[in-house]
Parts: C-alpha cells; sequence; structure tokens
C-alpha cells in the first residue's frame, strides 16, 4: 500500500475514539485507506486493515509506529478529529521525509529536571505533538523512531510520555523534518 492513514489503539476507550476519528477521516477522504494496529480486532467499514498488537504502556506507538504499512503514512492519535481532505499532507513529502505537529510547550522546568538532554535543548525548539505525523518510510526516518524508541524507554521510569523524548531525538537527528501547523 503506497498512501493511507495508521493508527494505533488499545483498549475500549481508545479503540471507540479511534472508530470517531476513522468516521471523520472517510467523511472527507473517502478512498484513503485506513490501517489500525490494536489489541483486540476492529470490526468496522471504516477500517481497511487491521493488525494485532501487545501493549505493555500508555504510549505504545514509539513500539509500533516504524512498522507502519504504508510508503508515506498519515499518523492520527486516535482523539483526532478530521475535518477537511487531508491528503494535501502527503505533498509535504515531496521535499520532507517527515513532518510533525507544532505543540505549544517549549521547555518544561519539570522534564528538564528529569531529562538531563532535554534540558541542553534551545527554549526556541518547540516540542512537537506526535499525534499528527506524516513520514516517508525511508531509512533515516526508520532511524529516528529506533532512536526515539530507545530514548523513551531509557527515561521511561522518568517521565513516561512520549513528546520530550520525540523533541530530543529531532534535535539530535539530522532527519528532514518539517513542523505542521494544524
Amino acid at each position: 500500500m503506497n498512501k493511507g492513514v495508521f493508527y494505533i489503539a488499545f483498549g475500549d476507550n481508545f479503540i471507540k475514539e479511534l472508530l470517531i476519528s476513522a468516521e471523520s477521516v472517510k467523511k472527507h477522504n473517502p478512498d484513503l485507506p485506513i490501517a489500525v494496529f490494536s489489541d483486540k480486532p476492529i470490526n468496522s467499514d471504516l477500517i481497511d486493515t487491521w493488525f494485532p498488537i501487545q501493549v505493555n504502556h500508555l504510549r505504545p506507538k514509539v513500539d509500533y509506529i516504524h512498522l507502519a504499512p504504508f510508503e508515506q503514512t498519515i499518523f492520527l492519535d486516535t482523539d483526532t478529529i478530521v475535518d477537511h481532505d487531508i491528503t494535501e499532507m502527503f505533498g509535504i513529502l515531496d521535499k520532507y521525509d517527515f513532518a510533525i505537529c507544532h505543540d505549544l510547550a517549549r521547555k518544561r522546568v519539570n522534564v528538564s529536571n528529569l531529562i538531563p538532554e532535554y534540558k541542553e535543548i534551545p527554549y526556541a525548539f518547540s516540542e512537537v505533538n506526535p499525534g499528527v505525523m506524516v513520514f516517508k518510510k525511508t531509512q533515516p526516518v526508520l532511524d529516528f523512531f529506533k532512536l526515539w524508541k530507545e530514548h523513551f524507554y531509557k527515561y521511561f521510569n522518568r517521565w513516561p510520555y512520549e513528546q520530550p523524548t520525540c523533541r530530543l531525538e529531532l534535535w539530535k537527528s539530522d532527519l528532514n523534518f518539517y513542523i505542521l501547523h494544524v
């Protein structure tokens, strides 16, 4: 499959959210395939492909994002509602390998105290929101995902959320990326 939307979900509540989000995707993008990784089967006409996963913590995207089944992927968290055609996001990949949403957080003091590498990043380099990403399945992107996962687990006992380590890895990487303002 060349292009599509990818979700990672687990548990009844996140799966309910996913179905609402997927419905919003299909409303504006009826031909865009949707693939889901989840801990239980999802029987819905909205989902084109389903893969089973095991979930060990609240942020399984770091474990499975690299397995996206598309060459070009729009990744959405389950709480994302789409209100227009999102296929234009793939156009970003004509110039960049990876794009991710801007986050309003800059440099959180509480995280800086827990993750020394995070503290070294300039304040001007904002956090990002990995709840909306678009990427090509290239080696630099796969390398980024691998290192993000490593940093996530390195600091998991201090901060079990993925945003700070995503910011950290973007700062350290040479990844050709763009910040989305959606």
